[in-house]
């Protein structure tokens, strides 16, 4: 099992923690790009992928946990594109 099978697989049990870090390595794995528009987007990021599939989340500052409904939209996105 690879590191992003673990990583899914424990998305997939929409844990209390998971790291920022993480969940952009998961969207980039499936082919989503980070998406930061200049210094005013603030902490709203999007990532973007080819087929113009887009999801927004908050980037958590200044820890790196990403918050619970944050993981929970997160893992619904992913089982709705059929990559979780």
């Amino acid at each position: 099992m690879t590191k992003i099978d673990k990583l899914k697989k424990k998305l997939k049990m929409r844990p209390r923690t998971f790291s920022y870090k993480d969940i952009k390595r998961i969207l980039e794995h499936e082919g989503y790009i980070e998406d930061i528009r200049g210094k005013t987007s603030g902490s709203r990021v999007k990532f973007i992928n080819n087929n113009g599939s887009i999801v927004e989340m908050h980037k958590p500052h200044p820890a790196s946990e990403v918050k619970r409904y944050a993981i929970e939209e997160i893992a619904i996105f992913l089982e709705r594109e059929g990559k979780l």
